[in-house]
């Protein structure tokens, strides 16, 4: 390069210089930026690294997250598990876990099978239906109860076992069924507990009476004895050595039908009963009925079209003997006769046969009591084929109780002795061998005109040549309904100005008038209380009637007693009949009804029982003491002991207003089946229970008490007889005399100077302080609840 100067040059050399340190500085600005660059890179990558770190994180957090979340959800989940549970159940709730988890639990023993294949039930002098008839919509009838009973129910009203109370308890109860006794044990475990939870709980929301009087509960026996022992309620007396409320011996005046001691002729497997509370003066005592009776034989001896295949052939030819090349139908046949008898000698229409796997529902029309009518349920088929709604009332549990409210609202009504009748007309199955056709049907025959089993003093027992009783045959053991039913059940006695209402109910009950899925008849219920709530004649009143002396202006009765067509009484006259022409009144009164005006009070004491007694035409109240044929002559021996204290009869003992023999009538009130009452001894009311509370309401003291007590045992010695049962259940407070009255005289003894006694003068002696000490000692006890006895 030429240079004109060295300016020149110079001013190049420059222009390099600055063009190099240029260079230089680009190269440095680019390594900066390339170093910024690459430190840009650098965190952009260690910001997407952290950036991965974060979402590993973030995941890691999410999927512990999730994992909380299952854990909490089958935690909630258990937890709801757990609760439904232990959290008590609904009523429909409860009644289809009754059979899922109990009765679904139901295994029978197989070498059962094979031991008794070959067992017929035997049914030789039984009643037996003549055809068989099946109910048409009987499975809507009872639905339609089984929803009105659940409605009753609020729908989140939870008093019911929660399933896991109902697990717990099914633990250690399942074994296999081998025998009657371990299928007793099954149908209490599982039918019959859950039952009564159910309907002691429908009784609680029961508030109109749909279903249940408010007085009214229902009680499952195992066995015939346990009523016996209750005969409806608690007893009037304290246990003694030699309580014997009896079953008929085997030797019985011929007057009677014989029976067994054993109750031979009455053993149901169960039995359901209605108890009902009925209160005699302040104290509440338990009358049981007969709702229905239940047979139940091995599971799976019969398989459902087994028997319904039986049932349908059998219903036209019942009365008909079945070859042994048929067994499935004889031994339906066999079955269906034993729970028939035991339904007509219990008096009630509905039965039930229990076989685990099949279940018939029975009712007897008694107007046509010789058809029985049933309803065959399969719990397992019926459940497994029902819809989700329907799946609780098709169980076993569900169709029972329908079946026991259905008994319990339309359980006939038809009078005891128009039943007695109608049993009398059944035929009974004949003896010998099995294939042996059923007697002829035969009414029995009617004996001559009953004489006049009325006394004045004590029943006379019935004469050699009496007839049986024309409302049971011979071989018969009962007739009757139960005593000592529901106001609403047993129909009533009119009140004493109106007797001829009591002659219309009388035919109304005669006729039996009821049908099939109708309902209950109410029949009398009302009368019936009336005469139930009606006060007691008062001391005066009666010993003016025995005597022939005024009636008692303060008797609370006296209206009735002298009302005449005016319908004004007259207090200054005397009574409008003698006492004999009232005892002949009563008399005609028990021949035409023994259940109008009279009621049995649920007390039963010793050797007797008690009623509450009306005279219908004329009002007269008071009480009567009724005894089997076994312990008659105790009555009859306290009768000869009221004789004798006579004089004192009103202020010390009760008036005896005379003795009835019903076997002279060919009648007997029944109680229950084997148990019936045939001798009837008349007393005015003795008072109140010498309790704390009761004295305390008449402001009297114990000095007093027992002062009174000391003057009425005396007076009793004094007439020559030793009570020899002086306790507190004997000695009563009469509010009338303001005194103590002793009663219960069955034991009593007259001393020699009366004609009877056999002991020296010291013995005596010792006899009537001691029975100073008893009655002394008897005012003086403090009882805790308030009793009143006749």
């Amino acid at each position: 390069m030429d240079f004109n100067n060295s300016g020149d040059m110079l001013s190049y050399v420059q222009s390099l210089q600055r063009q190099a340190q240029e260079a230089q500085e680009r190269e440095r600005l680019l390594l900066r930026q390339n170093q910024e660059a690459q430190e840009k890179l650098q965190r952009q990558a260690q910001e997407a690294q952290e950036a991965q770190e974060r979402e590993r994180l973030l995941l890691r957090q999410n999927q512990e997250a999730q994992e909380r979340e299952r854990v909490l959800l089958r935690q909630i989940e258990e937890d709801h598990q757990e609760l439904q549970l232990r959290q008590r159940t609904v009523i429909r709730e409860y009644i289809g876990l009754c059979q899922s988890i109990f009765y679904d639990s139901m295994v029978v023993e197989s070498r059962v099978l094979r031991r008794v294949q070959g067992k017929l039930t035997s049914v030789e002098d039984k009643y037996h239906p003549r055809k068989l008839e099946e109910l048409s919509g009987f499975r809507e009838e009872l639905q339609k109860i089984f929803d009105e009973a659940c409605g009753l129910f609020p729908p989140e009203h939870r008093v019911f076992d929660s399933e896991d109370q109902m697990r717990t308890t099914l633990e250690g109860r399942t074994r296999p069924i081998g025998h009657e006794s371990t299928m007793s044990i099954f149908l209490l475990d599982h039918i019959e507990i859950p039952l009564k939870k159910i309907l002691d709980r429908l009784k609680a929301v029961d508030e109109d009476g749909i279903f249940f009087a408010t007085d009214v509960q229902i009680v499952f026996e195992l066995e015939p004895q346990q009523i016996s022992a209750h005969m409806g309620g608690p007893s009037a007396v304290s246990p003694q050595p030699d309580i014997n409320i009896e079953i008929e011996p085997a030797e019985v005046p011929p007057a009677m039908p014989p029976h067994r001691t054993d109750l031979g002729y009455f053993k149901p497997d169960r039995m359901c009963l209605r108890a009902r509370a009925i209160v005699f003066q302040d104290s509440t005592h338990d009358v049981r009925t007969i709702l229905n009776v239940c047979e139940y034989k091995i599971p799976f001896l019969l398989e459902p079209h087994e028997v319904r295949e039986a049932m349908r052939f059998l219903a036209p030819y019942f009365d008909q003997a079945i070859d042994k090349r048929y067994k499935a139908r004889r031994k339906v046949q066999r079955i269906v006769i034993q729970l028939y008898h035991y339904m007509m000698k219990g008096y009630t229409e509905f039965g039930i046969l229990n076989t685990g796997n099949v279940i018939i529902f029975c009712r007897v029309d008694w107007k046509n009591p010789g058809t029985l009518h049933y309803h065959t349920v399969d719990p397992f088929g019926d459940v497994e084929a029902a819809d989700d709604a329907d799946k609780a009332f098709s169980g076993a549990v569900g169709q029972c109780l329908a079946f026991t409210l259905l008994a319990l609202r339309q359980s006939d009504q038809t009078g005891q002795e128009s039943r007695q009748t109608i049993v009398g007309t059944l035929p009974k199955w004949a003896g010998g061998s099995s294939n042996a056709p059923p007697p002829p049907n035969t009414s029995p025959s009617s004996g001559p005109s009953p004489s006049s089993g009325a006394s004045p003093s004590s029943g006379a027992s019935p004469s050699s040549g009496a007839s049986p009783s024309s409302g049971a045959p011979a071989g018969s053991s009962s007739s009757g309904a139960p005593a000592g039913s529901a106001p609403s059940e047993g129909g009533a006695g009119a009140s004493g100005s109106s007797a001829s209402r009591a002659e219309e109910t009388d035919t109304q009950r005669q006729s039996g008038q009821t049908d099939i899925g109708t309902k209950s008849n109410q029949l009398g219920g009302r009368t019936m209380q009336r005469i139930q709530d009606r006060q007691y004649c008062s001391q005066k009143c009666f010993l003016g009637l025995v005597r022939g002396d005024d009636l008692d202006p303060t008797c609370p009765n006296v209206t009735l007693h002298c009302q005449g067509e005016s319908g004004e009484a007259d207090y200054n006259k005397r009574h409008p009949i003698s006492h004999p022409e009232w005892l002949s009144l009563l008399l005609d009164q028990l021949k035409q009804s023994l259940y109008e005006g009279i009621k049995y009070q649920g007390v039963f004491g010793a050797r007797g029982m008690l009623f509450k007694v009306t005279l219908l035409a004329y009002g007269y109240t008071f009480v009567s003491k009724g005894a089997v044929s076994a312990n008659i002559q105790h009555l009859q021996h306290e009768a000869e002991i009221y004789k004798q204290l006579e004089p004192i009869q009103g202020v010390h003992v009760p008036v005896f207003l005379g003795a009835i023999d019903l076997r002279k009538m060919n009648k007997f009130y029944w109680i229950y089946p084997e148990i019936r009452v045939v001798h009837f001894m008349f007393l005015s009311w003795g008072g109140y229970r010498v309790e704390q509370y009761e004295m305390a309401q008449f402001e009297i003291s114990l000095e007093r008490l027992e002062e009174q007590a000391e003057k009425t045992i005396v007076s009793v010695h004094d007439k020559g007889v030793i009570h020899q049962d002086v306790r507190w259940e004997n000695v009563l407070f009469n509010p009338e005399t303001n005194g103590i009255m002793v009663i219960d005289f069955e034991r009593a003894g007259l001393h020699k100077t009366h004609g009877t006694w056999k002991s020296n003068k010291r013995t005596l002696d010792q006899m009537r302080h001691a029975e100073m000490r008893e009655i002394v000692f008897a005012v003086s006890q403090e009882m805790p609840t308030s009793q009143h006895v006749c």
